[in-house]
């Protein structure tokens, strides 16, 4: 930013949102500013284009599938500034909720077994696993909720400089934003999100009317597909549909087959709407059609170590 203006960046640091804010008249800061709905603009606020930051909950490796919503009693930790008490209500109404100083913190809670579960926004919650729990936390879930930009935030008296940093920051293009993300992250890495999807009046209008749409599981497919303690999907599918739930809305119900036979006997019924992780086959396909592929899958042959093998 500074070589593409021409400008001179001076950073000052503060312990505050609030005191950096304060800090503006007189210092002639220009700090960035975490957080804040989408649309909630106000005087002195850069429109914000990158940097959407969403709901995000963690848990240990060492948990096999913890359920991502549940009415047990569970533990979870926080930052004290986290704006996201809703979705934890919504998820987990009965969880004991621990606070913390930073994420750092709040994270080796999980990792040292204190809690269960830590929710923050993807940006941080990323670095700080990237960064120092790389082999014992993992990103299982992300919210549609509560959504936040980051925004730089300029002095009232500066409207030419406004517009200066709103016109740099438009001319921002999503690979652009994606390289300087991947420079910091190498998870929770949201950025490839942030230009919405275009849907046509019709596909629009389609959405408004169906807001939850049923999935037709076996749930003895890992790792694409399988299921927790509390009957929610998880797996390859699950994160897919997870990224599909940010970008639509959607939302998606699990029902639930034991075996191939049951999920062949369930689709000649008509109360489901989607089967994920299928494969082509030769059979006619009487009353389903297939999206375009998704993951392609190599298969591969195996063979005792100690048996030489040549493949013409």
């Amino acid at each position: 930013m500074a070589h593409s203006l021409g400008l001179k960046v001076i950073i000052r640091q503060y312990d505050t949102e609030q005191q950096a804010l304060t800090a503006r008249p007189t210092a002639g800061g220009y700090p960035a500013h975490s957080g804040g709905a989408p649309g909630c603009a106000r005087p002195g606020w850069i429109n914000p284009r990158r940097c959407l930051k969403r709901p995000t909950l963690v848990t240990s490796l060492k948990s096999p599938l913890p359920p991502l919503t549940t009415d047990r009693r569970v533990t979870l930790a926080c930052t004290r500034d986290c704006a996201f008490f809703d979705i934890i209500q919504q998820a987990f109404p009965n969880a004991k909720i621990t606070l913390y100083d930073s994420d750092y913190q709040a994270l080796a809670s999980v990792v040292s077994g204190e809690n269960q579960y830590f929710i923050g926004n993807n940006i941080t919650t990323g670095h700080c696993i990237s960064k120092y729990f790389s082999q014992s936390l993992v990103i299982a879930h992300y919210f549609r909720q509560q959504e936040q930009h980051n925004r730089f935030v300029t002095r009232d008296d500066r409207p030419e400089l406004h517009q200066l940093f709103d016109r740099f920051i438009h001319a921002v293009d999503s690979d652009t934003a994606m390289r300087i993300m991947q420079n910091w992250l190498n998870r929770g890495d949201l950025s490839f999100l942030n230009t919405p999807l275009t849907f046509s009046p019709e596909e629009q209008r389609w959405l408004q009317k169906h807001r939850r749409v049923r999935l037709l599981v076996n749930p003895y497919f890992p790792p694409f597909t399988l299921v927790d303690n509390e009957d929610e999907l998880r797996g390859i599918m699950a994160d897919m549909l997870n990224i599909v739930s940010l970008q639509t809305g959607l939302q998606f119900d699990p029902i639930l087959v034991r075996n191939r036979q049951a999920l062949a006997k369930r689709m000649e019924k008509e109360d489901w709407a989607i089967m994920p992780a299928a494969t082509l086959t030769p059979q006619p396909q009487a009353y389903v059609t297939l999206s375009d592929p998704l993951i392609n899958v190599a298969f591969v042959l195996v063979a005792r170590g100690s048996i030489p093998i040549s493949i013409c």
